[in-house]
């Protein structure tokens, strides 16, 4: 037995060569299942990516659509103020008139009485 053969004796029973896995074509079903396993495994993270890449742009949607929403807010309450503002001060100016009117009523009468004493 030479020292470079590809077989292996072992008890006068020759062995086969030892398989070497082969990148490019899997011989054995055990290559082809590690094969397909490492597919479907990468096939699975992709999909796993493209679902958090959904599920981060449904969330940036919703932010954005908050701060519009926010924003019309913000809006809406600055508007009631100035209504507010605006109602209050015409009261308050409603409410002088009708002061001034008892007191312009009140000179009216004083000055019929003033006529009154200078006649």
């Amino acid at each position: 037995m030479s020292m470079f053969t590809d077989e292996v004796v072992l008890s006068g029973v020759p062995l086969p060569p030892p398989t070497t896995l082969s990148s490019s074509n899997p011989s054995s079903p055990s290559d082809q299942n590690f094969f397909h396993d490492e597919k479907e495994s990468s096939r699975k993270e992709r999909k796993l990516q493209k679902e958090e890449e959904e599920h981060h742009h449904q969330l940036k949607n919703e932010a954005d659509e908050i701060a519009t929403h926010q924003e019309a807010l913000k809006r809406e309450i600055e508007r009631l103020r100035q209504v507010y503002e605006q109602q209050r001060l015409k009261k308050m100016e409603n409410a002088g008139e009708s002061l001034s009117l008892p007191n312009s009523i009140c000179d009216v009468q004083r000055e019929k009485e003033v006529q009154l004493l200078n006649v």
